[in-house]
């Protein structure tokens, strides 16, 4: 099976294309030394700011090409750029999001994850090399990602290995959240949860963390204070190749309350024969 082509693999095409190599392309580029080579060689991440210094270096190069694959090298009909710098967790990164000829979002894929379970947070550059494509109706106004759940926390309802496609919203909506609905926290600790939200910041000045899976005791509800909150990004989709089977969720809770039942009427029954024996032993 051939090797999928991604963003830094479209990266040394182009540079091949224009005859050069990555160390004569960072001179051109006013780059510093070696920057380009790492960055191909490590499969890192290019800020913005270079691949802006970039496309007005070269104007025919197909940015949305370099970014998703899709079209050609060079600049056809062009596609539509939308930068932002602000808004995503600790403000260390810019998306780019990309609105195709057809009017469709390209949303990235963050390598960032948000753990179902204790939290994770990847705080390196954030990888934008592939992108998921949705219809700009099925969207709103503001800033997107989509990243992949891990864990099992909010199992049955979301499942380990699907993907989330999330909005941030504004620190002004924080105290109009909606409870109950599902969102990405990150706090100021560098963790990253993926929860059912319940909203007191106008009683209490903090937000509840609830997780849909039933063992409470391995996943317990617990707070956060708004100083203690950096972001919050609302779940608007869900994407997932597995279908949970809530009716085997049910069904599995219902056969183990069965059991401990049983268990319970076999130690009265015990119980009852050791009373029985004692008398008669009196």
């Amino acid at each position: 099976m051939a090797k999928r082509e991604d963003f830094h693999d479209r990266l040394t095409r182009f540079i091949s294309y224009l005859g050069l190599k990555p160390t004569s392309f960072e001179v051109a580029m006013g780059f510093s030394n070696g920057s380009i080579s790492k960055a191909l060689n490590e499969k890192r991440a290019l800020g913005s700011d270079r691949l802006e210094t970039i496309v007005s270096k070269y104007p025919d190069l197909n940015l949305t090409w370099l970014l998703t694959g899709i079209g050609d090298m060079l600049k056809k009909s062009g596609a539509v750029i939308v930068q932002d710098n602000e808004g995503l967790p600790y403000g260390t990164v810019t998306t780019l999001l990309t609105i195709d000829k057809l009017g469709n979002m390209l949303i990235p894929i963050a390598e960032i994850k948000a753990a179902a379970g204790s939290g994770y947070m990847n705080t390196e550059v954030l990888r934008t090399s592939e992108f998921v494509q949705l219809p700009a109706t099925l969207t709103k106004q503001g800033k997107y990602l989509c990243i992949r759940i891990k864990g099992n926390s909010m199992s049955p309802t979301l499942q380990d290995g699907g993907y989330v496609i999330i909005r941030l919203l504004d620190r002004g909506d924080w105290k109009n959240l909606v409870s109950d609905r599902v969102y990405v926290v990150s706090d100021v600790e560098e963790n990253t949860y993926l929860k059912r939200i319940r909203n007191r910041f106008s009683t209490g000045g903090f937000i509840v963390l609830t997780s849909d899976n039933p063992e409470k005791a391995t996943y317990p509800n617990f707070n956060l204070k708004e100083d203690e909150i950096v972001s919050i990004w609302y779940v608007e989709w869900y994407l997932s190749a597995k279908m949970p089977n809530v009716h085997d969720q049910f069904y599995s809770k219902l056969e183990r309350l069965e059991n401990n039942i049983d268990d319970i009427n076999r130690k009265f029954a015990e119980l009852e024969r050791l009373e029985l024996k004692t008398k008669k032993d009196k």
